[in-house]
């Protein structure tokens, strides 16, 4: 990845957000996508719950149980267009041998409605512009192949040049809008989001700056700051149906009163336990859901949780009495 491209990566991932809390700059669900770009915000407006019924209705959907949805009155004229995508997304995703928790960046997913024939709502293209303007405010936003398809030769005539390492990347509009010749393409393959930082006016001055000066400068500056861990290194190590299924478990435990775990901002959480107390307490309330080992549900953790930093408080020592 070029220079600082990391961290400005860190900051548009904070952009673009929807009324839900689902930032387009990380990849979504089939339930997540159909719920932000089926449903037009102001529609969840008219009741406190309606996210969350729609978002269950859309499990059950994907499940073949249809019910939920359609007898949703709060839908209204969007009901139809809701059940509409659920089937074409099942359908096409089967075709090309998905996985029902496959996650996608969004414009993925806008693609594959359009391409279906669905007709998305204004309000979509308007979040997709704000979400590109403030992404570009640090640069060219582009998707890089991350995958083994990004060595595949036949592949060359559907992506350009990047810089430095990333060899194969596309601008937002060739992912959305450039046709291709592979079938699945490009939802089999796998993206990754990258940001490259226009070069600044300092830059060209200070190689010009003599060797002795350009080693104070570096020894001055502060030590760079450890890469966020991204969603896709959470799933490429803790495995995909994990990952969902531990968001799922923490968002129904935030709902209860136990107050093992509170709702933040952007699907995220805070607790006062230790990934150890937190991972048994899910298994005990939530176990139903949850799947992976003790040691993959902690690392999986930090994709959703902030825990407390530091180390736990030493325990006193029991003092024995000398008989």
């Amino acid at each position: 990845m070029p220079k600082n491209a990391s961290a400005a990566a860190k900051e548009i991932s904070k952009v673009g957000g929807t009324s839900g809390g689902f930032g387009w700059s990380q990849p979504w669900s089939r339930t997540q996508a159909l719920a932000e770009l089926c449903v037009p915000p102001e529609t969840y407006e008219a009741a406190s719950n309606l996210r969350q019924r729609i978002e269950k209705g859309l499990e059950d959907a994907f499940a073949g149980q249809t019910a939920r949805l359609s007898n949703d009155n709060e839908l209204g004229e969007q009901r139809d267009l809701v059940l509409e995508a659920v089937t074409v997304v099942r359908q096409r995703m089967e075709k090309w041998g998905l996985n029902a928790m496959q996650r996608m960046y969004p414009v993925l997913w806008v693609r594959l409605l359009r391409k279906a024939g669905i007709k998305l709502e204004g309000h979509v293209y308007q979040q997709l512009g704000e979400w590109r303007l403030r992404c570009e405010a640090e640069g060219a936003v582009v998707f890089a192949l991350a995958g083994p398809s990004a060595k595949n030769p036949r592949a060359s005539r559907e992506i350009v040049q990047g810089r430095q390492n990333l060899e194969y990347v596309c601008t937002v509009e060739e992912l959305l809008l450039r046709p291709t010749v592979c079938k699945g393409s490009p939802y089999t393959q796998t993206w990754a989001l990258h940001v490259i930082p226009r070069s600044q006016p300092g830059d060209e001055a200070s190689t010009s700056m003599p060797p002795s000066a350009q080693t104070a400068t570096a020894e001055a500056k502060k030590k760079p700051r450890r890469k966020p861990k991204t969603m896709e290194h959470f799933n490429r190590i803790c495995g995909p149906g994990t990952m969902e299924n531990l968001a799922i478990a923490l968002k129904k435990e935030a709902g209860s009163s136990r107050g093992l775990v509170v709702a933040e901002s952007n699907g995220r959480y805070s607790t006062e336990l230790s990934a150890d107390k937190l991972c048994k307490a899910l298994k005990q309330y939530q176990g139903k859901v949850l799947t992976g080992s003790d040691s993959t549900l902690r690392k999986a953790l930090g994709a959703y949780v902030k825990l407390p930093r530091g180390r736990p408080p030493r325990q006193k020592p029991l003092i024995r009495k000398s008989r």
